[in-house]
């Protein structure tokens, strides 16, 4: 999608592709969920592409949270915003690539519950770190390495 919005009480979640811009906001509450998805009918994507990332042989499998989604800050450090991040993945991917793409730097209790606790806790499911600045990558690294 070029832009997206999804409105549902209260809350108005929009992604703007095309600004590569993310917004949550909290607007007038009215009954029902509404949609929004706009794509330029000129568009060079191809739609076999787009899904060729997240599935395979047909079925959904592969999610990339992208952590700025949740930021309020540019630091993730505790166990219990890395269970936020994660909840709700479970039932339906295989592997959930994370994006932290602006995000500084992580802590240990947050890249352990990310990256030993959640898997393990969920058998078959992956988490894969993306775009990981050098102190990111050097923490998630040692994580792993425990």
């Amino acid at each position: 999608m070029d832009f997206f919005q999804l409105t549902s009480s209260g809350v108005r979640w929009t992604v703007d592709n095309l600004r590569h811009d993310v917004a949550l906001g909290a607007i007038p509450p009215t009954p029902g969920t509404s949609v929004l998805c706009q794509i330029d009918p000129q568009t060079d994507r191809v739609i076999a592409e787009v899904f060729r990332q997240f599935t395979d042989d047909h079925v959904f499998v592969r999610t990339r949270p992208i952590v700025k989604l949740f930021e309020i800050r540019t630091a993730f450090v505790s166990r219990s915003e890395a269970r936020r991040l994660l909840d709700g993945l479970e039932a339906d991917f295989e592997t959930v690539e994370v994006d932290f793409t602006g995000i500084t730097d992580v802590g240990q209790g947050f890249v352990d519950e990310l990256l030993r606790v959640w898997p393990t806790t969920h058998p078959g499911k992956t988490v894969l770190p993306i775009n990981m600045n050098p102190a990111v990558e050097f923490m998630i690294r040692r994580g792993l390495s425990r």
